[in-house]
């Protein structure tokens, strides 16, 4: 027991310091990108994301000469620390910084501390040990490896061999301060008319608390896509739209979000069809902001650059752009397709379309499982108040269908999230995949009766949400503290399950 509070301490003061170290890097960005909205300040968040992001482009770098071994990792950890602290003797709100700080770091430690590895830790282990060791020219080709997510690069340069825990720490985070992002900003929004930003980032972060919330689920997967998520509260929040050329570099921020988001999971390649829509509503376009969008494809160039030295692919596993292991690619590609439409051993046809029943057969208890409880209770509050105010409505009705006019935000934000949904289906329609498009279709169908009650009982609506976030809260502490003895039952009391650059079996499988 000793040990385990030690261990505890430890992974706390880690944490913090990561965090810190990786802020550093963002606060740097935020010093030469100016925002005329202080979008850093509205989501503190996105200085955590864009620090990953310029230590993600470093690391891209020197991986070219040297393997991300742990004095490298000590460098770079440092050197982030650095900048936070000169950033840090400036700021005039430092309690708030720290209570920040402190919030974010202590809830990622209590959702990831004795958490339990996903199904894929055991091929990401191995690429983030490559890339500890080896230069990536030393990397060699595998199925597997060569997918070579952007965070498992960044997660080997915040992973301390001597601390194995270490490697659950960016994620954790990167989750966390999502949180906190969340419910400070629909706390604000209570305050302004937007309600669309409003029911969104409360529905979100219902959502994340009370149904993702195991850090065991977030591999390539979901952290990929909870970046998504912030392309979608600027969009909502400071574009809208109207006068877009006006908000300085928001634009330039999305589009780094973008393309970090896709260079971490190439599933989330459907998100550009926001920045397209965004791109073609900004008039005053001219060559120095054409050249300074451009800039923001660097890492994405890199990414592709490392992918190439590794694969002979730009990406791997898409064929179409392959300079060799072409018929491997096919292969792989087809392998993912199948899968992602049921059919787990990869024997059956899914020409036309014929593989929906067997999608329907594999796929549809989970996603009743992730999805259904939570589309009840977010729907349960207008269901409560049209039967409670049962004599206007017509008035709700009335409500209801202004809000879903065809001139509205809303339903051209409805339009996009319905067309990222197809060709997620028609194309690779796997749970994982998916949901960051599948809720945002939830979302946008449910949201118009929130907005019914945000505009005839803003009171009912605020009570609304936080009984919603208490029930949420409830399963996420439930989920969190349970996880310590699935842990226990599957691996032992040693954590996390890893000896060097080793694996350890599940003691029961």
């Amino acid at each position: 027991m000793d040990n385990l509070v030690l261990y505890f301490v430890i992974y706390t003061i880690l944490t913090s310091f990561f965090f810190v170290s990786i802020i550093g890097y963002g606060k740097l960005f935020s010093f030469f990108i100016k925002t005329d909205y202080n979008v850093f300040e509205t989501y503190k968040n996105l200085n955590f994301i864009t620090g990953l992001i310029i230590v993600g482009f470093i690391s891209l770098i020197l991986n070219f000469f040297t393997g991300l071994d742990d004095m490298i990792s000590s460098i770079i950890i440092l050197i982030g620390l650095f900048f936070y602290c000169i950033n840090f003797f400036y700021l005039k709100k430092k309690s708030k910084e720290i209570k920040h700080i402190l919030i974010v770091s202590l809830i990622a430690v209590f959702v990831s501390f004795y958490t339990i590895p996903n199904d894929d830790f055991n091929y990401h282990f191995q690429t983030i040990i490559n890339f500890k060791k080896n230069l990536v020219f030393d990397i060699l080709h595998e199925r597997r490896i060569s997918y070579n997510s952007h965070w498992l690069l960044i997660n080997s340069t915040y992973f301390l061999t001597f601390f194995p825990a270490s490697i659950f720490i960016i994620s954790s985070i990167l989750y966390s301060g999502t949180l906190y992002d969340l419910n400070k900003r629909y706390k604000k929004n209570f305050n302004d008319t937007n309600s669309l930003i409003l029911i969104y980032t409360a529905l979100v972060l219902i959502f994340l608390v009370g149904v993702l919330n195991e850090i065991k689920e977030y591999g390539t997967d979901f952290t990929g896509q909870l970046i998504l998520f912030y392309i979608i509260f600027l969009f909502l929040d400071f574009t809208l739209f109207k006068k877009f050329e006006d908000k300085k570099n928001i634009f330039l921020i999305i589009l780094l979000l973008s393309f970090f988001s896709i260079s971490i999971k190439i599933s989330n390649a459907l998100i550009l069809i926001v920045v397209f829509l965004i791109f073609l509503n900004i008039k005053k376009l001219n060559i120095n902001k054409v050249l300074f969008y451009t800039l923001s494809t660097l890492p994405i160039f890199f990414w592709m650059t490392h992918n190439y030295i590794i694969s002979d692919c730009i990406i791997w596993p898409i064929y179409q752009l392959c300079f060799s292991n072409t018929q491997q690619a096919i292969n792989e590609m087809m392998f993912i397709e199948k899968f992602a439409k049921g059919d787990i051993t990869g024997k059956h046809n899914i020409d036309g379309l014929l593989w929906i029943t067997k999608w329907f057969e594999t796929h549809s208890i989970k996603i009743l499982e992730v999805y259904g409880i939570y589309f009840v209770i977010i729907l349960l509050p207008f269901l409560i108040f049209y039967f409670k105010n049962f004599k206007n409505k017509t008035i709700i009705l009335h409500k209801l269908v202004k809000k879903i006019n065809i001139r509205s935000t809303y339903f051209i934000f409805f339009i996009i999230i319905v067309l990222m949904n197809i060709i997620w289906f028609f194309k690779s329609p796997a749970y994982r995949f998916g949901v960051f498009y599948n809720l945002n279709l939830l979302l946008i169908i449910v949201s118009p009766l929130w907005f019914v009650i945000f505009d005839l009982n803003r009171n009912f609506c605020k009570k609304s949400i936080k009984y919603l976030l208490f029930f949420a809260l409830i399963f996420f502490f439930i989920n969190n503290f349970n996880k310590y003895n699935k842990y226990v039952d599957r691996y032992g009391y040693d954590w996390p399950n890893i000896i060097g650059d080793k694996l350890i079996e599940p003691v029961n499988n």
